[in-house]
């Protein structure tokens, strides 16, 4: 398996279609950030494929280099901050808000940590084995990234609703399917996969 520039720009322009659609299917301000999900993935996955032209083309090193800390500011950053906000407004029960909230008090320090950590280190995204490896993540470290993106989608109850939770039960398999596909590359290769099955919050608007 391998992933390339076209890849990137496909699922950006297919992600880019889905939130074009998914903001017909909106009811109420609530569901606004949900429809916000597909062109979070389009940004990020055109910004992947501009990554690749510049690193196959042995282009600007600076260039690669802000490409891959727009790249990772998205992923490390806005992400953990965002799926827990995201669903704040459909949880119900003051259990799950104050989970949610717990989320996202947790997922903003950590994003001050990145922003630090980000800043004291240095970033050269490279092409390894046909994939882009930014910073290798040992799997705990993704295990707790996962826990703070996907956990979300398990507290919220929506009636007749089961698509939050299947994208939170792919997202982890696809997680470990990421980490067995290579162990250097897989923040780029998840985050594909996430882009992918960003479309379920597509079917999540049209049951809400």
């Amino acid at each position: 398996m391998c992933f390339s520039a076209s890849a990137s720009f496909t699922a950006s322009i297919g992600l880019s279609l889905v939130g074009i659609i998914g903001l017909t299917q909106i009811k109420s301000r609530k569901q606004i950030p949900l429809a916000a999900v597909p062109f979070i993935f389009a940004f990020q996955q055109f910004i992947e494929g501009l990554l690749w032209i510049n690193l196959q083309s042995e282009g600007s090193k600076s260039m690669s280099q802000l490409l891959g800390y727009i790249f990772m500011v998205v992923v490390g950053i806005v992400w953990p901050v965002f799926a827990p906000a995201c669903f704040l407004p459909f949880a119900d029960g003051t259990k799950a808000k104050r989970w949610l909230w717990a989320l996202l008090c947790a997922a903003t320090l950590g994003a001050i940590e990145r922003v630090y950590f980000f800043y004291t280190t240095p970033l050269e995204p490279e092409i390894v084995n046909c994939h882009i490896n930014y910073y290798p993540v040992p799997l705990t470290g993704f295990l707790m990234y996962a826990f703070v993106v996907l956990s979300p989608a398990f507290l919220i109850k929506m009636k007749n609703n089961i698509y939050p939770k299947i994208f939170g039960c792919a997202g982890l398999v696809l997680l470990f399917v990421a980490y067995g596909i290579s162990e250097v590359c897989a923040t780029s290769i998840w985050c594909f996969f996430g882009a992918v099955i960003s479309v379920l919050a597509l079917f999540t608007l049209r049951n809400t």
